[in-house]
């Protein structure tokens, strides 16, 4: 998720639904269901098992994708 926020401090973020649709590596929708705290399934084109567990959510400052900060130095 990326969210661009203008003239505000974003401080929290609470994740209100407890699903979600992910695309496997052969294309593949899987509808993901988190209410359990774990979700598992399986790719067929793909040959893979998929899960996810104990999700969190993190805060951070986007990068700038090496763009020049005013004041600082090229990455």
């Amino acid at each position: 998720m990326t969210l661009e926020i203008r003239g505000a401090e974003p401080i929290d973020f609470e994740a209100s639904e407890d699903s979600f649709v992910a695309k496997g590596a052969s294309g593949t929708s899987f509808d993901v269901d988190l209410t359990e705290g774990e979700w598992g399934d399986y790719d067929e084109g793909s040959d893979v098992a998929l899960s996810m567990m104990e999700p969190t959510f993190e805060w951070g400052r986007a990068t700038t994708g090496g763009k020049k900060k005013k004041g600082g130095k090229r990455k």
